[in-house]
């Protein structure tokens, strides 16, 4: 019985003393490979023996004991690639990790399609669909306000609709247009101000932003080789949405809103402010005619003697008698809050529906926007529909169609567009500077008071403005059809042709009521234009 004990107590110590020679120790430092930095946490684990693992401590290091059998580590860490290298027993390993961490490079449109912005030479700007629907205005070019460098943006007016100036590094022009050039899905489209006389509409404001994909700037003279003398100033490309391969997603947003003007920059002189500043120009003519005004005038010794003598002349009953603009102290009205005091409204509705296979792919949407501004009787409306369909037609044929079809209406005030050395008497802003501020809008009546401006005879400001008494309205139907084939011959090599049509026609309808100063005339006009 001895022996037996004693044999199985000397088998378990050889064993035990076999497996302990048996074991092999590993050590050895895990870094990035970037800036050779110690990653901690890594996982270290025997390829042979799974079981057998360990993690790298702050400073990178691990240490294992492993069998004799261990030939390779498997060393992995989030955001890196995993690297397996082979044990070497008695010396400490260095192994480096690569990141997985790529930088996407932003596709950019140009002439020649779609282009990694980081191989192109000239300059341009993107700007994202999210970023141009968020804007709330009626048309693209007022989006890009604030959002690319090196482009101004401008309004004309602060009527809905109206004409606007964008400028690209400048103006590149004295007797010519400083406006770019706009492409639409690769071709060409009329821009520019068609409005009525003395009223100002954006063609570009038919676009619905919503239907946006992208919008690309080129900015230099790169963009001339591409589109010509047509691009000197600039190109705005645009991208409108296309259909995406899966299941028909149906996306409607509504959106809501309200403005007034932001901030008082400029205030009008209230009625006594603007009774004693006639009275000092009163007093400051006749020391002109007297040659006692100037410095250098032959009389300018005796000038205080003679400024008492005409303060004691122009009281405020002789002010009135004369035949100038405000004729008492008393304030009746602010035209300034009256004309831009008001609060614009915005409503845009927008219903799409996108989906397709791997033959065919479509984009369809409708659009609604609605738009009043600060200034009385002002409105912008725009109803508007896209289609787009990608077709797979054979492994080398691809074909396209884009539609688009909308229909806009503008009534407001005319502004100062078209207007040769001088200005419209028609524009807000103008008649606040010729209307008195001691006359009331209204007459005892209702009716309108006829003495407001004396520069325009008998015109009432917010008369002018009513549509009852004044009409302009603007309509704009506009078509834009174009259809796209693309033969692929081999990785490297295809043809491409784009065929496009436009077509725009323009309505006006101005109208003077015989209640507004007698004068009873109306014109209604239409032109189109095709491309």
């Amino acid at each position: 019985m001895r022996k037996s004990l004693l044999s199985l107590l000397l088998l378990v110590l050889s064993v035990g003393l076999t497996w302990a020679q048996k074991q092999v120790a590993v050590t050895g430092i895990v870094v990035a490979a970037e800036n050779n930095e110690p990653i901690e946490g890594a996982s270290v684990i025997c390829v042979e023996f799974p079981r057998s693992g360990a993690l790298t401590d702050a400073k990178g290091k691990f240490t294992l004991r492993l069998p004799e059998g261990a030939k390779t580590l498997r060393i992995s860490y989030i955001g890196y690639d995993a690297e397996t290298v082979a044990v070497v027993a008695g010396k400490e390993l260095r192994v480096q990790l690569k990141s997985t961490e790529k930088t996407l490079d932003p596709l950019v449109v140009s002439a020649y399609g779609v282009q990694r912005k980081s191989s192109l030479t000239g300059a341009t700007s993107s700007i994202k669909a999210a970023d141009l629907a968020n804007a709330k205005v009626e048309s693209i070019d007022k989006a890009l306000s604030g959002k690319v460098s090196g482009i101004r943006v401008a309004s004309q007016t602060g009527n809905p609709g109206s004409a606007g100036t964008v400028q690209i590094r400048g103006v590149g022009s004295i007797n010519g247009t400083t406006e770019p050039l706009y492409v639409v899905d690769g071709v060409p489209v009329t821009t520019g101000n068609y409005g009525i006389g003395g009223y100002s509409s954006n063609i570009l404001a038919s676009i619905n932003p919503e239907d946006i994909e992208s919008v690309s700037v080129l900015k230099d003279a790169a963009s001339a080789s591409l589109y010509g003398s047509r691009a000197a100033n600039g190109v705005v490309l645009i991208t409108t949405k296309r259909g995406k391969q899966g299941k028909t997603s149906f996306n409607f947003k509504a959106n809501t809103g309200f403005s007034r003007i932001a901030t008082n920059s400029f205030e009008l002189m209230n009625a006594n402010e603007a009774f004693d500043y006639q009275r000092e120009a009163l007093i400051n003519y006749e020391l002109y005619r007297a040659d006692a005004l100037l410095p250098t005038g032959s009389q300018y010794a005796q000038r205080a003697t003679l400024r008492q003598q005409l303060e004691a002349k122009y009281t405020d009953a002789a002010v009135t008698d004369e035949d100038l603009l405000v004729k008492s102290r008393t304030t009746a009205t602010d035209w300034r809050k009256v004309l831009f005091g008001g609060t614009g409204r915005l409503s845009d509705v927008s219903l799409s529906a996108s989906g397709g296979n791997d033959a065919l792919r479509y984009f369809a949407s409708l659009g609604y926007n609605n738009v009043t501004g600060v200034t009385p009787f002002g409105s912008f409306k725009r109803y508007s529909g896209l289609l787009n369909l990608d077709n797979k037609a054979t492994k080398w044929l691809d074909l396209s169609f884009k539609g688009q079809v909308s229909y806009t209406s503008q009534e407001g005030s005319g502004d100062n567009s078209g207007q040769s050395g001088s200005v419209s008497l028609s524009q807000p802003t103008i008649l606040t500077l010729l209307s008195a501020p001691d006359q009331p809008v209204y007459n005892a009546d209702g009716s309108y008071n006829q003495n407001v401006a004396p520069m325009k005879g008998t015109d009432n400001p917010l008369q002018i403005l009513d549509p009852t008494y004044i009409t302009n309205q603007l309509g704009t139907l506009r078509g834009i059809g174009g259809v796209n084939a693309q033969v692929t011959f081999t990785d490297y090599l295809n043809f491409k042709t784009t065929n496009s049509i436009e077509y725009t026609l323009l309505k006006s309808f101005e109208y003077v009521s015989s209640q507004y100063a007698g004068r009873p005339s109306y014109r209604w006009s239409g032109c189109p234009l095709l491309q």
